[in-house]
């Protein structure tokens, strides 16, 4: 198993992805409303250099737009993100440009993130749309390289590969997924992916194979892996093995797992997963097999769920 990298690094859910510090992956400058005891990883994210405020002095700066809003603002199981279209100094409603799936309910977990006037320490950032400017306070340290990037697409995508493999790569960078590739016999091994907002690693057909890559720092799921027949029960024969995947999703928080199995036959083994908000494996199918995976720290925001779901 290879040795875990160690700063995350994308912000990718507004737009920009950035090669910056750990405090910065929850990309929010205001949370509120947040229960240290119920959501314990949480808490560790966002107290990295980012300023818990009260919606008293929130709404007290006046009656501007308040960036946006993300929260589980029904279940604990079902995450939502909104920006805010506006708020009233005079009774402290808020109003969102988008409702949630379900009802809004009193009580629940929230935070305000992308808020101009909270920029006030080192390692925080906000983004002007409207204007087309990025405000960054850089952290302290060793700070030499930042990355952008407006790449809204999949890195690797393939239909109807075949007999083809990816090694040692590094793929980053992107507000899409890392490899989207379908088709039969493809490896992908020792490669990283990171840093980027959707899907790393989609494998869809027959005799694929994933393995001893590092996933870390993606926005989605970590590897989807998908083969054989359901009507037939044919076995896809397509395994995730020996992977190391961690400190995952950074966009979406729920229904986001470390590798989602479907098919027929399939293997996910030997497989390091942690650090995730939601569950580590979750699986469809048929005949498939999962097995000496080293499961921990998982499910901290959620409820409803477990390590292999």
């Amino acid at each position: 198993m290879k040795k875990p990298t160690k700063a995350p690094s994308t912000l990718a859910a507004l737009g920009l992805a950035l090669a910056l510090p750990a405090a910065l992956i929850w990309y929010c400058d205001v949370y509120v409303n947040w229960q240290p005891g119920v959501f314990p990883f949480a808490m560790a994210a966002v107290t990295l250099g980012i300023a818990a405020l009260t919606l008293l002095t929130l709404y007290s700066r006046g009656e501007r737009k308040a960036g946006a809003l993300f929260g589980y603002f029904s279940y604990d199981w079902c995450d939502a993100s909104t920006r805010v279209e506006s708020k009233s100094l005079a009774d402290g409603a808020v109003a969102t440009e988008h409702a949630g799936g379900y009802e809004y309910n009193q009580g629940r977990d929230y935070y305000f993130f992308n808020v101009r006037e909270e920029l006030d320490e080192p390692g925080e950032w906000y983004l002007d749309r409207s204007a087309g400017l990025l405000y960054l306070w850089p952290p302290k340290g060793d700070f030499k390289n930042i990355a952008l990037t407006l790449n809204t697409e999949t890195l690797i995508v393939g239909e109807g590969v075949k007999n083809l493999s990816f090694i040692g790569l590094t793929l980053q960078g992107t507000r899409g997924g890392g490899m989207d590739l379908r088709g039969d016999g493809v490896t992908v091994d020792h490669c990283v992916i990171r840093n980027l907002a959707g899907d790393a690693l989609r494998l869809e057909g027959y005799n694929n194979t994933a393995s001893d890559n590092e996933i870390c720092f993606v926005g989605q799921r970590g590897i989807y892996l998908d083969g054989g027949d359901a009507d037939t029960l044919t076995p896809g024969n397509s395994r995730a093995v020996n992977n190391l995947i961690h400190d995952w999703p950074t966009v979406a928080q729920t229904w986001m797992c470390g590798v989602e199995l479907r098919g027929v036959g399939n293997l996910v083994a030997h497989n390091e997963i942690y650090n995730s908000a939601h569950t580590a494996i979750y699986f469809h199918g048929n005949n498939n097999t999962i097995e000496y995976n080293n499961i921990h720290d998982v499910v901290r925001h959620v409820s409803d769920s477990g390590a292999i779901y």
